[in-house]
């Protein structure tokens, strides 16, 4: 507990002292990471698959000219298979990681896949993207505030440790061997 409270003090002493974190680091930090910054959505619809096998098949269909909502209708065994697999508007961190990428890199009326997940094979249609806004400073000022002072003290407490000379003086705490 003693240990605790005095690694809290310490940490609390350096944030507020050399820790802290200046509007112009956040200014200058949002300004040379704009593009992380950036308010897409894009609006798709999917067909889920059990297998690679079928997802390969329903994408050749698809570029023979096949209807992808019908398609989506008729073989997905995702929820939004009946709606066309239409998923609606998303942004990113919204869809798992290998969908997300998959989607976002396609153009408007583009066809991609079969991309795997956790929940199968997914075949992707983007329908509609709206514009790569900057999100406004004021936006994630709190966000990029933290994560800057998260760094911080991460540095802070990596040269704690490469300073920090321990002895053990009491034989029951000593490693054998020493």
């Amino acid at each position: 507990f003693i240990l605790t409270a005095l690694a809290r003090a310490t940490v609390e002493s350096y944030l507020e002292s050399e820790g802290k974190v200046t509007e112009k680091e956040v200014r200058d930090f949002y300004e040379n990471n704009k593009t992380k910054f950036i308010d897409e959505k894009i609006s798709a619809r999917h067909i889920l698959l059990k297998s690679k096998k079928e997802a390969k098949a329903v994408l050749k269909e698809i570029k023979a000219g096949g209807d992808f909502a019908k398609l989506a209708a008729s073989k997905s065994i995702g929820p939004s298979g009946p709606k066309g697999g239409d998923l609606g508007s998303f942004g990113r961190g919204q869809m798992v990681p290998e969908f997300e990428k998959t989607a976002f890199a396609l153009k408007k009326g583009e066809v991609g896949g079969p991309i795997r997940t956790q929940f199968g094979y997914h075949i992707i249609e983007v329908t509609e993207r709206t514009g790569k806004k900057p999100v406004p400073i004021e936006k994630v000022m709190p966000q990029i505030r933290q994560s800057l002072i998260g760094q911080k003290l991460e540095a802070y407490i990596k040269n704690l440790q490469a300073a920090a000379k321990i002895e053990i003086k009491d034989p029951r705490f000593a490693i054998s061997g020493e």
